[in-house]
């Protein structure tokens, strides 16, 4: 993966979790950032790291970090503020609420959504028609020593290499002079 799209995919993590903290935030009329110790604070923080860790892939450390927290805080919220959250009805309510408004809500987003998986596995249909080409392309070019090499393990690679090596030498010996004496040892 490259630098852009490792930077690319920390930004669409890092909007997935403000847009997250905005709609706990935006619930509750509460800043979950600050350094507060109050209980429904702590637990709207948890509800945060819940949200986050079920709808995201980000960090732990991530995830804390935009509410001013380490991932220590976020383990201990999932480990002991997490059942608490669920079994509070405001709290489960806002939950579930923000996990349906991530779902399509109409017959013609179902459409939308399946037509672009579909458009989506067709391409990676064609990539793997272009690779197999490919693939088989290189193969029909390959002797069959090369072929026999790609099977072997890293091990027999490795005294395949070694062995090939000193023939390789034995060319060159013969094209300086014929007298020399080849050290196999070495």
């Amino acid at each position: 993966m490259t630098e852009n799209n490792r930077i690319s995919r920390r930004m669409n993590q890092k909007q997935a979790l403000k847009h997250i903290l905005s709609y706990v935030e935006g619930t509750f009329g509460a800043e979950i950032g600050t350094k507060s110790r109050e209980h429904e604070i702590v637990l709207q923080r948890a509800l945060y790291f819940k949200l986050a860790l079920d709808t995201s892939k980000s960090s732990m450390s991530l995830i804390g970090k935009l509410v001013n927290r380490d991932h220590a805080t976020v383990i201990h919220a999932k480990n002991n503020l997490f059942q608490e959250v669920m079994s509070d009805s405001v709290y489960s309510k806002a939950y579930h609420s923000y996990l349906s408004s991530l779902k399509p809500s109409t017959q013609s987003d179902y459409t939308d959504l399946v037509n672009g998986l579909l458009a989506k596995v067709e391409q990676v249909n064609e990539i793997n028609a272009v690779l197999n080409t490919l693939l088989n392309k290189e193969a029909e070019e390959l002797t069959d020593n090369e072929v026999m090499y790609r099977n072997l393990n890293e091990e027999q690679r490795r005294i395949y290499d070694e062995r090939a090596a000193l023939v390789l030498k034995t060319f060159r010996w013969k094209t300086k002079n014929k007298y020399e004496q080849i050290n196999c040892n070495s």
